[in-house]
């Protein structure tokens, strides 16, 4: 059996598909989500179809060994992971914007400790060092997740500089075409990219970024069978670029925050034009603005709500994180108390009026207080707590006092040669315009295509945007699994957990595949209807269906982009989202998938 894990650059968790969250290794106990256990499977009376094939269910103790281990060396199971960046790390390796750090507790995202090497007979190679701080910054958690691969045995099997183009299942033999080109950068070091197979076709390809002139480099198209595909491109991959008229006549440096790279240049002493305020603005913003000589104006839309920081944030410092790292049960105590915290914030936001009523008193003072008064008028949103994303202030508020930093509500109207025409006629120059705005979120964008001439993206647009059952598997796409699929980004909270939480239920749907006691798993259209009527309908109940957001298709549209929690039992007592996904996500529920055809109790295609 063999299987492809699609990264893509988007990323966020590469570590965790093989670093389970719980080990017990040496009686060291490492622990970061005390939640994530698998219970055996048991067969419901909706489910017999299961049982006419050669699957013995068997419960697995999985905190005794990594998922590189039970992959490749209990199941025999060779994996290639393709991603089309030149490193690992994901979004943790292509964000590169100055400032650029998570909002979210980092030991909710990974732990700050790790296992050894689960590769037999091979010395341990070093481990992670420990966190900083409770909220690093990008390059801290770069190296991270570069160090976990090595450490883990990851490297051999990752496919750098590999983008993918198609994935297409063939129904007669069971597997799925997966196309990929090699898009090693101009000038790169051989020895430092992957080989390149002598019979594949060369191609033209243009990269982005590259200077005008240079010749495209020379791209080798290869195809590979696998049996199984899984998705991990994440969901913050595709930068959204404003439409703006008059882009491509700027004759300074233009540059999205999600393509920062080298290209940009010392930022001293120009003149910087900030488009967007949201979270990657807010974090840009206050570490460029110490720039000396910079001038920044700030183009913003709408105000936003922006969260006084966490105490917790500073009192975490590399001294903590140290204890932290070598004391694991302490891991999986501060781990478990962040976890309650943000259950019990999802559920003063989302769930009780007066609560969300109360912050939002306290976070209006905040932002009256922290800002200069010339800008209260504009800095106070017109919409509830919680419609729109949450902005935790890491020093934005502050760096409004700055005499080199102003704010523009004017609107844009177009760009020019030498800067941006406000709606108002003003024409304000600049040296660089940066884009803070955002990414697409209610896009896939890769060619898969199933069992019927939809792909993925046909399938969302059928469906009047994106869709999936417990936004893992998509009807018409046998053995494709998703990670950060739709409806699948907590409200508040980690979105680490809800991957991790996903990890377990795909790998509990890939055991008989692995066993090769199926042929085919693929989720039923009836099951995915359901539940997303029953989602859809709890959302719609709720604050993020009450004004225009990137939660939602078109900004507009049915939120796709949330879960929220929701479920029986939970939701009698009030679950938070990350503990009703993972209510939903404990264990398949078989009868949801399509029985394979009954005439074969073996695969042997």
């Amino acid at each position: 059996m063999v299987m492809v894990i699609l990264t893509h650059e988007g990323s966020l968790l590469l570590e965790n598909w093989f670093y389970h969250p719980v080990h017990l290794n040496h009686s060291r106990i490492l622990s970061r989500t005390p939640l994530s256990f698998f219970s055996p499977i048991t067969l419901h009376k909706d489910e017999r179809w299961f049982e006419g094939y050669d699957y013995h269910p068997q419960h697995f103790d999985y905190r005794r060994r990594s998922w590189w281990y039970l992959l490749c060396h209990r199941a025999e199971t060779s994996f290639r992971i393709y991603e089309q960046s030149a490193d690992i790390g994901g979004t943790w390796n292509t964000n590169t914007y100055p400032g650029c750090a998570p909002d979210t507790p980092i030991y909710l995202l990974a732990s700050g400790s790790s296992s050894s090497s689960p590769t037999p007979n091979s010395p341990p190679p070093p481990k992670p060092k420990p966190w900083s701080s409770s909220h690093p910054t990008q390059p801290e958690i770069h190296a991270h997740w570069r160090a976990a691969a090595e450490q883990h045995g990851l490297t051999p099997n990752i496919s750098l500089n590999r983008r993918v183009t198609a994935v297409v299942w063939d129904p007669v033999h069971c597997v799925y075409h997966v196309e990929t080109l090699d898009v090693t950068p101009p000038g790169a070091n051989p020895a430092q990219c992957p080989p390149v197979p002598v019979e594949a076709s060369q191609l033209c390809y243009h990269i982005s970024g590259a200077a005008p002139g240079d010749a495209p480099p020379p791209i080798s198209k290869r195809k590979t069978t696998w049996h199984i595909v899984i998705s991990a491109i994440g969901g913050l991959q595709v930068p959204n670029f404003p439409d703006i008229d008059g882009m491509e006549n700027f004759s300074g440096r233009v540059v999205h925050t999600a393509l920062w790279g080298d290209g940009v240049g010392d930022l001293r002493g120009k003149r910087i034009a900030v488009v967007g305020n949201g979270l990657t603005a807010a974090q840009l913003i206050p570490t460029i603005a110490e720039e000396p000589g910079v001038q920044i104006v700030q183009f913003c839309r709408s105000p936003n709500w922006i969260a006084p920081p966490k105490l917790i944030s500073r009192w975490c410092s590399s001294v903590m994180g140290w204890i932290l790292y070598h004391v694991p049960l302490l891991v999986a105590i501060y781990w478990f108390y962040l976890y309650l915290e943000s259950e019990f914030m999802y559920l003063l936001l989302f769930k009780n009026r007066l609560a969300r009523n109360v912050l939002k008193y306290v976070i209006t003072n905040y932002i009256l207080q922290t800002t200069p008064q010339k800008y209260h008028d504009k800095m106070i949103p017109n919409h509830d707590l919680g419609c729109k994303p949450i902005i935790t202030d890491a020093g934005y508020l502050n760096a409004l006092n700055r005499a080199n930093l102003e704010l523009n509500w004017d609107g844009i109207t177009r760009i020019g040669e030498h800067g941006i025409i406000s709606k108002t006629g003003e024409k304000l120059p600049f040296d660089v315009i940066v884009l803070a705005t955002g990414f697409i979120t209610d896009a896939y964008p890769l060619y898969v295509r199933g069992t019927s001439t939809l792909t993925v993206q046909g399938y969302f647009k059928s469906q009047r945007g994106p869709k999936a059952y417990l936004g893992t598997t998509i009807p018409g796409f046998p053995n494709f699994f998703m990670l950060f699929g739709p409806n699948t980004a907590p409200g508040y909270g980690s979105m680490g957990f809800m991957e991790d939480t996903q990890i377990n239920y795909i790998m509990q749907l890939l055991k008989p595949l692995i066993r090769r006691t199926v042929i085919s798993l693929e989720v039923t259209a009836q099951a995915t209807d359901e539940y997303n009527h029953k989602l859809q309908h709890h959302i719609s109940q709720s604050v993020f269906a009450r004004a225009p957001s990137t939660y939602r298709v078109g900004n507009t549209g049915r939120v796709s982009f949330l879960f929220h929690g929701m479920f029986i039992p939970a939701r009698r007592l009030g679950s938070g989202s990350m503990t009703s996904f993972w209510w939903l996500l404990r264990r398949p529920k078989w009868g949801h998938y399509k029985p394979p055809d009954r005439t074969e109790k073996r695969i042997t295609c």
